[in-house]
């Protein structure tokens, strides 16, 4: 370990054995409430989502006693940078030390810090740690880490320019936070196993970041968020050869693109909007409309709702 600083569907480790592929509980379907119908079985591309949580329900991020539990740790990435990256790691992770494990990395909204996604003291807390381990308890999820970096200095508004999609996020990401991650921790290093998602702010990062470097990502999910309309012109000039490509772009989604907002939220017009780009240009999309606005009570239930989507599929959505 290291040392510690305290819907609707449309249409590539370190040594040790790999977790990743395990099949669980995904039923449900694409809108609150869900149905009986889950989507297809391990090793498949998702057609569907699992139920998304009540507006009232905290069970899914209480703190089950009786359960493993992993842990949640702030750590000191870089020298001369004051600033920190939470990192959780699942349960087992310090004795099954011939396991290596996929990563998500998610990102936080403005104003906010890497602390947020796995505090538990508040309401404005994601609770991440909690509803992972929940999770893994009723088996509907693969043990991963969870890294919560702080994108707060580096977040972009305007999408990302050809031909190398560089961006001031996408830069800490190459340079700093996935090399510490994989040389510190015990996590396979290919891009089916890494995972990206951010709320709000966060979910632009995961645009830039994201959906910008398939060649680092294969899963790519997004709270409260999407390019405003001033911007869309341009993310979708700049990202024509992803957008255009359908057929490439699908095979490298291990999961469609996930898209959500509440029926509140003043990120929902954004997120619709493109949603409906990725549409138009049949990238595939699972989106989920949600009761509440832009809170904490939605984006617990999305992190809860696509942790079982995660790491169950290396062959591509096409």
């Amino acid at each position: 370990m290291p040392a510690t600083s305290g819907a609707t569907s449309s249409g590539a480790g370190l040594g040790g054995a790999d977790v990743g592929g395990a099949s669980g509980g995904m039923g449900g379907d694409t809108h609150e409430g869900g149905s009986s119908g889950g989507p297809p079985g391990t090793g498949t591309c998702p057609t569907a989502l699992p139920t998304l949580a009540g507006e009232g329900d905290t069970a899914f991020y209480a703190d089950r006693q009786g359960i493993p539990h992993g842990e949640v740790q702030a750590v000191q990435y870089k020298a001369g940078v004051s600033k920190t990256m939470h990192v959780y790691t699942p349960p087992d992770y310090d004795t099954k030390t011939d396991v290596s494990y996929p990563v998500l990395y998610i990102n936080h909204g403005g104003g906010e810090g890497d602390a947020h996604w796995g505090c538990t003291n508040g309401y404005s807390c994601g609770y991440a740690g909690r509803i992972l381990d929940n999770l893994l308890a009723d088996g509907k999820a693969v043990p991963m880490l969870i890294v919560m970096p702080d994108t707060g200095d580096c977040a972009n508004f305007d999408p990302p320019e050809p031909p190398d999609f560089e961006d001031p996020c996408t830069t800490q990401y190459v340079d700093d936070f996935i090399p510490y991650v994989e040389q510190t921790y015990r996590v396979k290093k290919d891009r089916h196993a890494r995972a990206i998602a951010g709320l709000s702010m966060g979910g632009l990062v995961t645009l830039n970041t994201g959906f910008a470097h398939l060649e680092l990502f294969s899963h790519v999910f997004i709270y409260s968020s999407g390019y405003m309309a001033e911007q869309r012109p341009q993310w979708e000039t700049n990202l024509s050869s992803v957008l255009g490509d359908a057929a490439g772009t699908n095979q490298l989604l291990n999961a469609p693109i996930y898209l959500a907002a509440g029926a509140t939220d003043i990120a929902l017009p954004n997120s619709q909007a493109v949603r409906d780009i990725f549409e138009e240009h049949d990238i595939k999309v699972l989106w989920q409309d949600s009761s509440l606005g832009h809170e904490w009570g939605n984006w617990r239930r999305y992190l809860a709702q696509t942790l079982p989507l995660m790491f169950k599929n290396t062959s591509g959505c096409n």
